[in-house]
């Protein structure tokens, strides 16, 4: 039989291995632990990444709302000057048109249009002396395409005398772009 003293020696030696192997559970709880917060912390700084973009997005998302009220109010008054641009061109009682290099109807207002006798689609793209007045070739002033001359003509057809005013319209770089 065993010993007091061998029993007390086994005794020891189990507690012993018994306490090796807890401190090594110990050990590896503590590096799993450790792991775990590590990978809290990156999570948590993921987590505040992400927060700060989306604060981002949703500054983002205002600034453009504000631009698209921006937009939609520039596109209204656009509308609106545009609108005002064309009832004052057609207030006027004088016929009047603008044509491109061509010499074709680009605008017109109603007092042109009722003068030459045809539909706004009918004039517009047409070369404005194949129009009103009937004609075989452009203006002398429109074939120059220069600077602002006028000149008269006789339209018999309809009882009257025009004074026939060239306006050019240039681009920022003083090209010819339209006449009036």
């Amino acid at each position: 039989m065993n010993s007091d003293a061998e029993l007390k020696t086994l005794h020891a030696n189990r507690i012993k291995s018994e306490l090796e192997k807890k401190e090594s559970e110990l050990r590896d709880t503590r590096s799993a632990l450790d792991k775990k917060i590590i990978e809290i912390q990156t999570l948590s700084s993921e987590l505040e990444k992400a927060r700060t973009h989306e604060q981002g997005l949703e500054e983002a998302r205002k600034a453009m709302l504000y631009m698209l009220e921006d937009i939609n109010e520039t596109e209204k008054n656009i509308a609106l000057s545009k609108k005002e641009w064309e009832d004052t061109f057609d207030a006027i009682s004088d016929p009047l048109f603008v044509h491109d290099r061509e010499f074709r109807i680009v605008k017109a207002n109603t007092a042109y249009r009722e003068t030459a006798g045809v539909s706004f689609q009918e004039l517009i793209g047409k070369p404005y002396y194949e129009m009103f007045p009937r004609m075989d070739t452009p203006f002398k002033i429109c074939l120059n395409a220069k600077e602002r001359e006028e000149e008269e003509i006789s339209v018999p057809l309809l009882n009257k005398i025009f004074k026939i005013r060239f306006y050019p319209i240039k681009d920022i770089n003083g090209k010819y772009l339209y006449s009036i």
